[in-house]
């Protein structure tokens, strides 16, 4: 397994860095619209996935109490713009400016993996961030997995890559998941996923079954879902 990560994070330091560096001379980060891009653009290649990730068909009925099955699945293809540095400046406090910078990186290459992220927050003073993506019942596990490997792999490329814009500084310690199936529409889910739990995986000490089966265990419906339960306030103003 050890190779295999270290393959994939040879490619990730070229392709999710270089994500998070197009941002270069912006004061924040909006989602929603597109930077301004040089004109040296590249194209990064495939990133190869680890040889042993297992890929599930979702049980709508269940999502806590899945077990993944190994299917195979395409390789994706991150397209990266490079750029010199990120410029910070000074109409936002340094540290929530580095988070949104953190949510433009990893947003990015979930959208590569084709989970959608339509709206995000930033708080620094708890470390963290949240982001809201429509959830596809049909590719739950999926999704999952993107979600947690993804911020792994980010994580671990900000604590050891050269380049002098980033550091671990920019990593939050908590990432907020809510899970929507339509925008506008009521909350279906949360989740998280911490900086404990990514480097246990990164250390080896739990293996992607592992490190999605911790995650799960975050997982709380919301009032979208059928299987959401209302609390005792809730059910008495109903």
């Amino acid at each position: 397994m050890s190779s295999s990560k270290n393959t994939i994070r040879s490619v990730w330091t070229l392709a999710l860095i270089a994500l998070l560096l197009v941002i270069a001379g912006c004061s924040g980060v909006d989602i929603g619209s597109d930077p301004d891009t040089p004109t040296d653009q590249t194209a990064v290649q495939p990133i190869p996935e680890k040889s042993e990730k297992p890929v599930a068909t979702a049980s709508v009925e269940s999502d806590s109490t899945q077990t993944p099955t190994e299917t195979p699945e395409e390789k994706p293809t991150v397209t990266a713009t490079p750029s010199s540095s990120i410029n910070l400046s000074t109409e936002k406090p340094i540290q929530y400016q580095k988070y949104e910078a953190f949510i433009w990186s990893y947003s990015g290459a979930l959208g590569d993996r084709n989970v959608s992220v339509i709206d995000s927050s930033v708080n620094p003073s708890n470390e963290s961030i949240t982001i809201t993506y429509l959830l596809d019942l049909e590719n739950l596990e999926t999704q999952d997995f993107s979600l947690i490997r993804i911020y792994a792999f980010l994580a671990e490329n900000y604590r050891t890559d050269t380049f002098e814009s980033v550091d671990e500084s920019y990593v939050p310690e908590r990432v907020n998941h809510r899970a929507v199936l339509e925008r506008d529409g009521e909350l279906y889910r949360t989740t998280y996923v911490n900086e404990s739990m990514a480097n246990k995986y990164l250390s080896d000490e739990w293996n992607d079954i592992r490190y999605w089966a911790e995650f799960i265990q975050t997982l709380e419906y919301g009032p979208g879902s059928p299987h959401y339960t209302p609390t005792a306030t809730e059910a008495e103003s109903s």
